[in-house]
């Protein structure tokens, strides 16, 4: 099965099970317990989805689960700002001893607004407008991910880690295309992209400084001179590049 092919059956499952939750946030007596597993599982790989679908409409679709960050106290709480994460933490606006408003509520009109969001979700994969090259190219880096796993494991380390620093070299090229950032070698290295996508806040600087130590287990993989690399390292780049290329877009 293609990473698509995959794609799409998630999807199709997730949907379903919104709809499944749909029942639950409406029986009666229902509690937060309730809705608390099922929904936390189906938020975590609708993300996942919608990351590599919509990526544009994750903001939307995670602001529907945490409240704003300036908002810290129950008081300042109202249907607006009021999160599916407040619902499962118990929290209640009261004034006066009385509740403001119906918090499942609330909460089923912000999980309807996250249904309808994966449901772009699998209309994007029909459409002309999904990233298939961006998909493909997700798809062969994963498999150069697994062939360094299978050189680690009969101790070709250097060529594992070489293999791992073209994969993570040429994510971090396609996400500075995308985002047009232009460059100012003819022939970027690593470092390069790394610093590029940091000074237009692609990446943060705890990101920046983890590439850049996954670069220097690259180099030492890649340049005889240089001492051997440890298996621990070659292993720590390997699951780093694994990683980022999920994480980092």
């Amino acid at each position: 099965m293609t990473k698509i092919e995959d794609l799409n059956k998630k999807v199709d499952e997730l949907c379903t099970e919104a709809k499944e939750i749909m029942d639950i946030i409406t029986k009666k007596d229902t509690t937060f317990l309730d809705l608390m597993y099922s929904y936390q599982k189906w938020y975590t790989e609708s993300m996942y989805v919608i990351k590599q679908v919509i990526p544009d409409r994750l903001p939307e679709f995670k602001a529907q689960y945490e409240s704003p960050k300036n908002i810290h106290k129950a008081e300042a709480l109202n249907v607006l700002t009021y999160s599916i994460n407040d619902y499962f933490r118990n929290i209640n606006v009261t004034k006066n001893g009385e509740q403001m408003f119906n918090p499942k509520e609330v909460v089923l009109s912000k999980f309807l607004i996250q249904a309808t969001i994966l449901t772009s979700a699998r209309e994007g994969l029909k459409s002309s407008l999904f990233d298939i090259q961006g998909m493909l190219q997700a798809e062969i880096h994963d498999n150069e991910i697994s062939k360094a796993r299978e050189l680690y494991k009969n101790d070709y380390l250097r060529s594992a880690g070489v293999i791992c620093g073209v994969v993570l070299e040429g994510h971090l090229n396609n996400i500075c295309t995308l985002k047009q950032i232009k460059m100012k070698k003819r022939t970027p290295t690593l470092a390069d992209y790394n610093d590029a996508l940091k000074n237009e806040n692609i990446i943060d600087l705890t990101n920046w400084r983890w590439i850049q130590r996954l670069g220097d287990i690259r180099n030492l993989c890649a340049h005889k001179k240089e001492r051997e690399p440890t298996k621990d390292e070659v292993q720590e780049l390997i699951d780093g590049v694994d990683k980022a290329i999920k994480i980092i877009y």
